[in-house]
């Protein structure tokens, strides 16, 4: 990328539940954003429900710069799914970033992936050393052989939350998975559409503040979790036979 023409970008997090984490997410991302991009924004994608201080949290920063900004997620259409599905929607600028609101990477590689950029339409992390409890990366590795499994290959790591992507991409992609499938469903179908895709190691931290929303005692997975990303990876991959059939 030019250092003499430094690209519009648009970051994303979804978040709820998240107050020891936002302003942190906030204050990293401007300032990476400050060196690397000509206009940005920073949008925090809120879950109604959210019960703790994020909404006031991220009100309070917007008042002191309006690039940050506050996405509603009806509480009636939860799932991170459609949290990224809102992000990417609301996004105003090209390129956008997204990451998840926990704080476990360092912003700053967001210039790694920054120079992949104009060769490639989506740029996906994969976690180099993941600092998550061994249960956790245990479900993760079963996740993406299952995702594996029913789709072939996209990425080494389908859930990694660490992604850059070209706005035009969504042109051709649609997002329809509410649920943990998010992340897998837009490399599966920009794969299916011809899109170039690299992907780039990132390290991984212990989370800032808080706990995961979607894990019981021990670190083990919420049943309605795993049903939930169950049912969405059938279904969409029924959603894609259709298609195919249609073509």
């Amino acid at each position: 990328m030019s250092k003499s023409k430094k690209p519009d970008i648009s970051v994303f997090f979804p978040v709820y539940n998240e107050e020891g984490n936002i302003t942190k997410l906030a204050n990293d991302a401007q300032e990476i954003l400050s060196k690397v991009a000509n206009n940005y924004e920073v949008l925090f994608v809120l879950l109604e429900s959210s019960t703790d201080n994020s909404e006031k949290i991220i009100k309070d920063l917007n008042k002191q710069d309006k690039r940050i900004k506050l996405v509603l997620q009806p509480a009636n259409f939860k799932g991170v799914g459609q949290a990224y599905k809102q992000g990417y929607e609301a996004a105003k600028y090209p390129i956008i970033f997204y990451a998840d609101g926990d704080n476990q990477f360092d912003l700053r590689e967001i210039k790694n992936l920054l120079g992949h950029i104009p060769e490639y339409d989506i740029v996906a992390g994969y976690r180099i050393n993941r600092q998550d409890p061994w249960i956790r990366r245990l479900t993760s590795k079963t996740y993406n052989t299952i995702v594996r499994i029913l789709f072939g290959r996209t990425v080494k790591d389908v859930d990694c939350a660490f992604r850059m992507v070209k706005k035009d991409v969504f042109k051709k992609v649609k997002l329809t998975r509410r649920y943990g499938t998010g992340t897998a469903e837009l490399l599966i179908k920009a794969k299916m559409n011809g899109f170039k895709i690299k992907e780039v190691g990132v390290k991984h931290l212990p989370r800032y503040a808080g706990q995961s929303v979607f894990e019981s005692r021990m670190n083990l997975p919420k049943v309605s979790v795993v049903t939930s990303v169950l049912k969405d990876l059938f279904d969409l991959r029924k959603e894609l036979r259709n298609e195919s059939k249609k073509a």
